[in-house]
């Protein structure tokens, strides 16, 4: 019989202390950079900011500096913000329409044991997990980091024992139903409408560390059709796109090609997730 809701809930909150700086009275949260108050302030600034966007999308920096655009200035939400909370009200705020699967046919082999694939969690589990984080990797709303959880020692062991709980009850945290949501600007979109923004959604870093273990179980058990790209531990698009070309150069060789393409408007914000 799984625990009550309240229990994971006050076990998390446990757990969370654990990882509680107490220098800071709070996980910390990475605070964002400011413009110095002088002249050697604002070149530090600068200095600093280049490095960060370097870092992370040199390419969308050269881009800046090839159109002289002030790499700075933040871009900021300029769609009114009633219209950003109807339209992901509308996405998130309600269950999509089931989807019938479609008929296959009879199954070849039999279906596998739930035990057989979400077999108990192992320390050495989490530490792997964990260890294929950058320290720099985002915090979540609980603002907890790595270097917050390395920091405990036998973090791993209570990480381990949390998230067998968690399997066993079949619950999560109602903690972790609360993320933080980002909005990055479309480029070459009308800012003032809501839906010309890409929302980057960051969870607590326990859940990505919890559900990364369940994902690499169910992988070690699923089959995939190797025709898949996306979500796979492979360079899909670079694939992809050699695939077409491969098929073009052959195709004018021949009788030409037919080419499909089908783009789903807000895919993954309508898939139905239910957890």
């Amino acid at each position: 019989m799984g625990q009550p809701q309240s229990q994971i809930d006050t076990l998390h909150d446990r757990v969370t202390a654990l990882f509680v700086s107490e220098e800071r009275g709070v996980a910390g949260r990475r605070k964002g950079r400011r413009r110095g108050q002088n002249k050697r302030g604002n070149r530090r600034y600068l200095y600093a900011r280049t490095q960060d966007i370097y870092k992370k999308e040199p390419g969308i920096l050269a881009k800046h500096v090839r159109n002289n655009v002030d790499w700075l200035e933040e871009p900021g939400v300029k769609a009114p913000a009633q219209d950003v909370r109807d339209l992901y009200k509308k996405l998130w705020g309600t269950n999509p329409s089931e989807v019938q699967v479609p008929f296959l046919g009879e199954p070849s082999e039999p279906a596998l044991g739930l035990g057989t694939v979400l077999t108990a969690v192992t320390a050495k589990e989490v530490n792997t997990r964990l260890s294929r984080m950058k320290m720099s990797t985002a915090p979540g709303p609980d603002g907890i980091k790595k270097g917050d959880i390395k920091r405990v020692p036998g973090a791993n062991e209570v990480l381990q024992l949390f998230f067998n709980l968690i399997m066993i009850s079949g619950k999560i945290p109602t903690a972790w139903r609360k993320n933080r949501t980002t909005l990055i600007p479309k480029e070459g979109k009308d800012g003032m409408l809501a839906e010309n923004y890409r929302p980057i959604t960051i969870s607590s870093l326990m859940s990505r560390i919890y559900f990364g273990i369940i994902d690499s179980k169910l992988r070690a058990k699923a089959r995939f059709s190797p025709r898949q790209k996306g979500f796979m531990n492979e360079s899909g698009c670079f694939n992809n796109i050699h695939i077409l070309n491969e098929l073009l150069r052959h195709s004018k060789a021949k009788n030409g090609l037919v080419v499909t393409q089908l783009d789903v408007s807000k895919a993954f914000d309508t898939c139905r997730t239910k957890l």
